[in-house]
């Protein structure tokens, strides 16, 4: 093959990965533009290891769940978010957190960082990773917020359900635009079904509740991480709950 012809194979071999970066940008652009318009949008992000994520999970809940953390209100990264306790709220501890982030490819959470970055227009965010459990007969949440409607964009969640896609364990609910508007009255959720290289990201004045988990035997772990300004000041949680900085 002649030097002209090699050069002519390589641009050829080269272009379809061109295509295929220039198609996700493309695709993470219109996500950002829904996430601004309705508040919330699934965001493709490429493969997660799911389940090395949720045997570390399940671990840390279990022994958080079996310890005094239960039952000590003063143990803020281990929260009760129902009357029947079937509802948990945790921050992973460091090691496990370590072990955690590094088990997401460098694509995933280079997506995530691009998106939130580019979503609250600033490059210095703080991230905390939390965890949601909802064991087997756990009820409906009631509708609620993370954080008051604002002008600006200042906190965001990205979930990633890992466990398989399951209507009976329960989804999580959302209204479209109702972080620019009132949530009076009737309201109408959308419920995304996420597939295995999707994650829900939506901001923290958005009206969403967690729906009931049905199953027998099996605890719905939500992984999220959670996106803010470093002005923003997190009424969820206290000052002792572990917070990361991004890069």
């Amino acid at each position: 093959m002649n030097t002209m012809s090699a050069r002519r194979s390589s641009k050829t071999m080269k272009e379809p990965k061109r295509k295929e970066k220039d198609e996700e940008g493309a695709e993470n652009s219109k996500s950002v533009d829904d996430f601004l318009d309705k508040g919330f949008t699934v965001l493709e992000v490429g493969e997660v290891f799911k389940e090395a994520i949720l045997l570390k999970v399940a671990g840390e809940f279990k022994r958080l769940f079996q310890s005094d953390a239960k039952h000590d209100k003063r143990y803020q990264n281990f929260i009760a978010r129902d009357k029947d306790q079937l509802r948990f709220d945790f921050a992973l501890s460091p090691r496990v957190q370590q072990k955690v982030l590094s088990l997401f490819p460098v694509r995933c959470v280079e997506t995530i960082d691009r998106f939130a970055k580019k979503v609250l227009d600033e490059q210095d965010l703080k991230m905390q990773v939390r965890v949601f459990a909802s064991l087997p007969g756990s009820r409906a949440q009631t509708w609620h917020r993370d954080a008051p409607r604002k002008k600006t964009f200042e906190a965001m969640n990205f979930f990633i359900l890992l466990n398989e896609p399951d209507r009976d364990l329960g989804l999580t609910e959302i209204v479209p635009f109702s972080h620019l508007k009132g949530g009076g009255g009737t309201l109408r959720g959308a419920k995304p079904r996420l597939k295995a290289s999707e994650v829900l990201a939506f901001d923290y004045a958005v009206m969403h509740r967690g729906l009931p988990n049905w199953s027998t035997g099996t605890v719905r772990y939500v992984l999220a991480l959670v996106y803010t300004l470093n002005s923003f000041k997190d009424k969820n949680y206290s000052s002792r709950t572990r917070e990361l900085q991004t890069c």
